[in-house]
């Protein structure tokens, strides 16, 4: 079994040398491991990542699934590049730039990526870190991400027909029931999957596509990886001033220009629902009319929404 332990540390009162103390005594008795930050919006995962990043032979790896994509900059706010070196998957190489973030800007908007890629990308560069005694950092807010990654069951669930995947998701909790009880007998039903619709509907299409049964294709993973957590906590009206401020930078550097060469470029696909409640209420707007204080609210009610779930 893994070993997981948690460090629970409020965003406006971290003691970097403390912070490095606790990681080092973690390392006392885990000789290999993963540190992951995480945390809602805004409450300073990256800039406390770079901080042990100064301190400790790390490498950062990109936990959000919109930075991920590289025609996706200002909405995913991701940290400029005049601060960082993206490197591809099979790049481990130190550069000159200071800081170097692993597995972002490497797909386009029109390529699938998973949580169970994620976890298998992950992985498998996390035990070539541990062979070159460098620590592995997972920064981000993308809780399905880190989950998989600290699964040990390898489940099969993938999404290869996104549309399918989408009317599968727009049925009622009771309707998917009902079909996933004619797929799956009585005692293979996941309790978990059974009050969520978007598991459902993964179970579902996997079952449709493959016409096997996803609990019959879970492997259970042998290498065991421990994690170490350092999960940020803010307080609320902090919080809302500073989502507030970073959505209305980048309305301001141009999100809404953005959102609008995406859905030009993929006119016929379904590339906004990869992204998010911000990218969404941008690309419902009327773009002939539109009215920035409005979309600042809005976006910054439903990331404060989306911030709740933030947690492990």
């Amino acid at each position: 079994m893994s070993s997981i332990t948690k460090i629970h540390l409020k965003s406006n009162n971290i003691i970097i040398p403390d912070v490095i103390s606790q990681i080092r005594k973690y390392a006392e008795s885990h000789s290999e491991f993963s540190l992951i930050i995480t945390g809602p919006t805004g409450s300073g995962k990256t800039n406390l990542a770079h901080q042990i990043f100064d301190l400790i032979p790390s490498m950062l790896i990109n936990a959000d699934s919109r930075q991920i994509y590289t025609e996706i900059n200002i909405g995913s706010n991701k940290p400029h590049l005049t601060s960082h070196l993206v490197v591809d998957c099979n790049n481990t190489a130190v550069a000159e730039e200071k800081y170097i973030y692993w597995n972002m800007d490497i797909l386009k908007l029109s390529e699938i990526y998973s949580a169970q890629d994620y976890r298998t990308d992950v992985r498998k560069m996390i035990f070539s870190l541990y062979d070159k005694k460098i620590l592995p950092i997972i920064v981000g807010g993308s809780m399905h991400w880190i989950s998989s990654l600290m699964s040990e069951s390898i489940s099969p669930f993938y999404i290869s027909d996104y549309e399918k995947y989408l009317q599968l998701c727009e049925k009622s909790l009771e309707e998917l029931q009902k079909i996933y009880r004619e797929i799956y007998p009585s005692n293979k039903i996941n309790d978990s999957d059974r009050q969520n619709s978007r598991r459902l509907s993964r179970a579902i299409e996997y079952f449709q596509i493959t016409n096997r049964s996803v609990y019959d294709d879970t492997i259970h993973e042998k290498n065991i990886i421990n994690f170490l957590i350092i999960e940020l906590q803010i307080d609320r009206v902090e919080h809302k001033e500073k989502i507030r401020n970073s959505v209305t930078e980048r309305i301001n550097k141009g999100w809404i220009e953005e959102v609008k060469n995406a859905l030009e470029k993929y006119p016929d696909s379904n590339i906004v629902n990869k992204l998010g409640q911000g990218f969404r209420i941008i690309a419902e707007s009327d773009f002939n009319n539109i009215n920035k204080e409005y979309l600042i609210e809005k976006i910054t009610n439903a990331e404060m929404i989306y911030a709740k779930k933030q947690i492990l």
